[in-house]
């Protein structure tokens, strides 16, 4: 589990970066040097490239809401199992599932959302709302991976009780994040006064 666990937070990392830099390679294709096929254009070729990447940017907001919605729901679960005890036992099951997928989840719709903001043109005013939903999406992301590590720690636990306090309190901080980092993407798509 160790190794799959730091396994996944590499390609965490490592995808928003590529993704990042794909926008500005320009990398000669070797096999074309060495086949000694025909010249051709370069340049539309990584135009066609970063306008795969862009597209796939385009699926983030399609993708994020179900991560969002899980995460928010293993929250929910486990304060009603923290504030009602053993008759709500049957809940920690929907937790563990939904932390499950939350997490693997958000480790698709982040790097997306890398993708999403590199192919996007915002307006001055709002470059600083950007910076922020990437580092707060980041944290959100990393924070509900650790969530998915912690959760299958806690199922395997011979000591349950602190296992189940650290699994809460990054739950419920995750779920602190969430909110925080959706009102800044909000805010990119329809705007600062978008709420109110």
């Amino acid at each position: 589990m160790r190794r799959l666990s730091h396994r996944l937070i590499l390609i965490f990392l490592a995808v928003p970066m590529m993704s990042s830099m794909a926008f500005g390679l320009d990398v000669e294709l070797a096999t074309n040097s060495l086949s000694g096929a025909q010249e051709h254009d370069h340049e539309h070729d990584h135009a066609d490239e970063g306008a795969g990447l862009a597209w796939l940017g385009k699926l983030h907001p399609l993708v994020v809401h179900f991560p969002i919605a899980l995460l928010l729901a293993a929250g929910l679960a486990e304060l009603i199992l923290a504030l009602g005890g053993q008759k709500w036992a049957w809940l920690q099951g929907s937790a563990r599932f939904s932390v499950l997928l939350g997490g693997i989840g958000a480790l698709v719709a982040a790097p997306l959302g890398w993708l999403a903001a590199t192919g996007a043109e915002y307006g001055s005013d709002l470059e600083g709302t950007l910076w922020w939903h990437r580092v707060l999406g980041t944290a959100t992301a990393a924070s509900a991976v650790a969530l998915l590590i912690a959760s299958e720690r806690l199922a395997r636990s011979l000591q349950p009780d602190p296992a189940r306090s650290f699994f809460r309190a990054l739950l419920f901080a995750t779920c602190i994040l969430i909110p925080l980092t959706g009102h800044l993407g909000a805010t990119l798509v329809f705007g600062p006064a978008f709420l109110f």
